[in-house]
């Protein structure tokens, strides 16, 4: 039983966040506040959850005609400084907001925006994902997209006690849909200019 896989593991029972699907709440949402130039931090090439975030990306570029290699995005390590760096690059590059994979991520995109005299939300918006502990309460409090932890729980128990029965159970991965919860990080896009 695999929880949030990290690869493909095609013939075990697993249960998942629908990656994608929060991949483009979180852009749809940013899009209804204006912003254009949107750009996705992920965690390393090839990590099965940044590879469905980036297929969201993709998706919601087709639907809204957006170029999707418009060099908005970026892979790094999921750290803080790892979310820094490529902040960085990214709001150097156009970008008005930012999803990330990770509120790590977002703390570190957080930090660079102020680093670069920046104020998020004014100037940039930060989006999470997984609203960790203590989210609520950073300092502006972190909008995110919230795993839906309890059902995933209970599915990956419920699949383990059906196995350990002799059950057959389903090899197909089971999807929840993650939340956006908006706290103080975005805010409508504003035309600025770049400050180096």
């Amino acid at each position: 039983m695999l929880v949030n896989a990290a690869d493909e593991n095609l013939d075990v029972p697993r249960v998942s966040v629908d990656d994608a699907g929060a991949a483009r709440q979180a852009f749809e949402h940013l899009a209804g506040l204006g912003h254009r130039n949107i750009g996705l931090i992920l965690g390393p090439t090839g990590h099965l959850p940044s590879v469905r975030k980036l297929a969201g990306f993709v998706e919601f570029c087709q639907a809204s005609g957006v170029p999707a290699d418009n060099g908005l995005v970026d892979h790094t390590a999921f750290t803080v400084e790892g979310g820094r760096g490529a902040a960085n690059r990214l709001i150097a590059a156009g970008a008005t907001a930012l999803v990330c994979a990770s509120d790590a991520l977002a703390l570190g995109a957080i930090r660079a925006a102020r680093r670069r005299g920046h104020d998020v939300p004014r100037d940039i918006s930060v989006i999470g994902f997984d609203d960790s502990m203590f989210m609520a309460v950073t300092d502006p409090p972190l909008t995110t997209l919230r795993q839906p932890v309890r059902a995933i729980a209970a599915a990956a128990v419920t699949s383990l006690m059906s196995q350990l029965n002799g059950d057959v159970v389903n090899r197909n991965e089971v999807l929840f849909e993650a939340e956006l919860v908006v706290r103080g990080t975005i805010g409508p896009c504003r035309l600025r200019p770049e400050v180096a």
